[in-house]
């Protein structure tokens, strides 16, 4: 399920502009890099 829900994200992720890296990781980040992604966020 929680594949499924990734994959639905990386869609969006990709449809949407690159421009809102820090709103949205590209699908490429998202596919291993969800967890350092979120604490970097909170750490910036």
């Amino acid at each position: 399920m929680a594949q499924a829900a990734l994959f639905s994200d990386a869609a969006s992720a990709t449809a949407i502009p690159l421009s809102t890296p820090r709103s949205r990781p590209p699908l490429e980040t998202l596919t291993w890099q969800e967890p350092p992604a979120a604490t970097e966020e909170g750490a910036s």
